[in-house]
């Protein structure tokens, strides 16, 4: 999958821990927008998303940290 850096910025984590993390903005080649971690020192070091997780369209609870719509009723 192909991505487009949109912004490249320095983020810190959530409590407990603490550090500051070289990410970028990017959007893949789907049309979705998604932070992405750059390893290592270089800026040629690899970029890499998230997860991915399956079984997401079917979720009922938690749907919106997932991005989950709203299932129809029948």
């Amino acid at each position: 999958m192909k991505a487009v850096c949109l912004k490249v910025t320095i983020m810190k984590p959530k409590k407990p821990n603490s550090a500051e993390r070289k990410v970028a903005k990017v959007r893949l080649s789907s049309g979705r927008a998604v932070t992405a971690y750059i390893q290592g020192e270089d800026i040629e070091a690899l970029i890499y998303t998230g997860f991915v997780q399956s079984g997401v369209a079917q979720r009922v609870t938690s749907r919106s940290k997932y991005g989950t719509k709203k299932p129809k009723k029948a």
